[in-house]
């Protein structure tokens, strides 16, 4: 039987061994700097995405989590991204208002 979790976002207890990429990860982006996650499909890169940003999130961070899987042309790039900004926005209105 298969340990591993797979097929969808890996979180919490299931999220395994990786916390040494998550960590270059983290103080990559945190230092200001950008990257390229590159690997073959099913290998865990939004997961390990996923565990970066929770721990940007903690240290302040606001992240955006954008797909670029259904990206096909400029326009669905600049429809899909926008989408992903107002999500976020919204979200971070919502949290302000929750604190007033």
């Amino acid at each position: 039987m298969n340990p591993f979790s797979y097929g969808a976002v890996v979180k919490g207890t299931n999220f395994y061994d990786r916390e040494e990429d998550c960590k270059r990860i983290v103080d990559t982006l945190a230092g200001g700097n950008n990257l390229v996650l590159y690997a073959p499909r099913r290998f865990g890169k939004t997961s390990l995405v996923f565990k970066a940003m929770e721990q940007l999130k903690k240290q302040g961070f606001i992240c955006v989590y954008f797909d670029f899987m259904p990206v096909f042309s400029p326009e669905s790039f600049v429809r899909l991204y926008t989408k992903s900004l107002v999500a976020k926005q919204s979200s971070l209105s919502n949290d302000h208002q929750s604190f007033a």
